[in-house]
């Protein structure tokens, strides 16, 4: 169990700054084809956490090809996972209709 530290209002700040940074991370990737409703969140989590839009740097191009080059990383090591996954299954189903066939014989 971990440990708390803070108070309960620190801990929802700290929360919505993590929501905030991960819709910003998101907005990032889409552009200009951000989903309005990200793009009002963002507005709104500002708010709460007392951001202006005028004190935040605007995404830059810069960091906009950080956020697409870490998602697609992110994504290329779960494809490479399914890749494992799927050579393990096409191993599999010959062996599970011979197997079938085997008993389909005995039987």
């Amino acid at each position: 169990m971990a440990i708390a530290f803070g108070t309960h209002q620190d801990r929802i700040r700290e929360a919505q700054r993590r929501r905030l940074e991960t819709l910003e991370l998101q907005s990032a990737v889409h552009g200009i084809d951000t989903p309005p409703h990200i793009a009002n969140e963002i507005d709104d989590l500002r708010v709460m956490l007392g951001e202006h839009a005028a004190d935040i740097d605007p995404v830059t191009d810069d960091n906009r090809y950080q956020a697409l080059f870490r998602a697609t990383l992110l994504l290329s090591s779960e494809v490479a996972d399914l890749r494992g996954r799927v050579d393990r299954l096409l191993w599999l189903i010959p062996v599970i209709i011979i197997v079938e066939r085997l008993l389909s014989w005995l039987v």
